[in-house]
């Protein structure tokens, strides 16, 4: 038996927090004994990591504040576990995990879920913690987990040693996101949507690297064009109440949108979209992307992280920060005739299967954990 403590940031939802989830899950229970330390309060996400079979336990640090007492805690309960391996999740985990993990002789992993490190998007604390990482703390993680190929081509660039790079993609439970004719005809009369209309989504929190605004600049430019068609967007901060998201929306356009805030049914609201739009201007591996496609729906993604590799030829990628491309994108792949569509939504989840199943991924991690202790 393998004992892993795995720390990460929080338990909110969000890609790394369900990636480590859906890895919990699938975790062969018989030979890994996991325990999850979360630095900031217990998320959302908490209970889902306990009937995962993980032991949980939280710092309650405040967000964007040091705070030296809790790195003290963090090393007390690395003494008391004592676990066979240490991996640490996002930038802040990876930076306390490997000052308090010094000197007690456990293997460390960092996994880092980021690839876009441009200073207009990401907070000075954020770019701190990146470097001090890269400058001071190089030499304690045995590997280096990154979740996309262009993470790891942006790490390098700023010091990262990339003889420790390891690639490990995340993966999707392909029985729970699957098609569903079904749920998806209860979510669309669940928002009053006929069968004739085109279900676009949108599915994000409400963040600059997401950009909403380049995507409803994008549909400001062809809603004219598609008098059928409506707009779901969902995640944390995406209300009707978000005064700077409503600003974005024009006139016109504003009836067609349904502004949803975080849902926790999303297999359901993916199996009655047409077309998932993803306008991010910086991703790594976007969750969003490969639970669409595995759930059937064809995607037109900005060509940000991995999105290109994963999309191959069952969708559309463009580049980022472009609303003239990703208007024309969006427009081509509405009009195509519905079977076309559905073609690209099959070999969209045919992909997702071969490549990128949550067993296939989960096994990745198992070989990766055996050979680090």
């Amino acid at each position: 038996m393998i004992s892993v403590m795995h720390i990460i940031t929080g338990l909110n939802v969000g890609g790394a927090e369900t990636a480590l989830c859906n890895l919990l899950e699938n975790t062969d229970r018989g030979r890994f004994k996991s325990a999850v330390i979360s630095l900031l309060p217990e998320g959302a996400l908490g209970q889902r990591a306990r009937e995962a079979g993980a032991a949980l336990y939280s710092l309650n640090m405040k967000r964007g504040l040091p705070d030296p007492f809790a790195l003290l805690r963090l090393r007390g309960l690395i003494k008391e576990l004592r676990p066979d391996l240490i991996q640490t999740w996002m930038y802040h985990a990876n930076f306390m995990g490997a000052i308090a993990a010094r000197g007690l002789n456990i293997p460390l992993l960092w996994n880092i879920r980021h690839s876009n490190l441009d200073k207009k998007v990401n907070k000075l604390t954020t770019r701190i913690v990146v470097k001090l990482c890269a400058l001071l703390l190089m030499s304690a993680p045995q590997k280096i987990i990154y979740c996309a190929h262009r993470s790891a081509e942006a790490h390098a660039k700023i010091g990262y040693d990339s003889a420790r790079a390891v690639v490990i993609p995340n993966g999707f439970n392909t029985d729970l996101f699957k098609p569903d004719q079904k749920a998806g005809r209860e979510f669309r009369e669940e928002l009053g949507v006929t069968e004739e209309c085109l279900l676009i989504g949108v599915i994000g929190r409400f963040d600059p690297l997401k950009d909403h605004n380049n995507f409803f600049r994008a549909v400001d430019l062809i809603a004219k064009e598609l008098p059928k068609t409506r707009f779901v967007l969902c995640g944390d901060g995406i209300t009707p109440q978000n005064a700077a998201l409503s600003a974005m929306i024009g006139g016109e356009v504003k009836p067609l949108v349904y502004l949803l805030g975080r849902r926790m049914d999303m297999p359901k609201i993916y199996a009655a979209l047409d077309l998932l739009v993803l306008p991010s201007s910086g991703e790594a591996f976007p969750n969003v992307i490969g639970e669409a496609m595995s759930c059937g729906v064809p995607c037109v993604a900005t060509d940000v992280g991995d999105c290109a590799r994963i999309v191959g030829s069952a969708g559309v990628v463009v580049k980022p920060v472009d609303c003239a491309l990703l208007a024309q994108a969006i427009g081509a792949m509405a009009l195509l005739p519905r079977e076309k569509r559905e073609e690209l939504g099959k070999k969209a989840r045919e992909r997702i299967v071969k490549r990128y199943d949550i067993r296939l991924i989960a096994n990745m991690y198992e070989e990766l954990y055996r050979s680090a202790v």
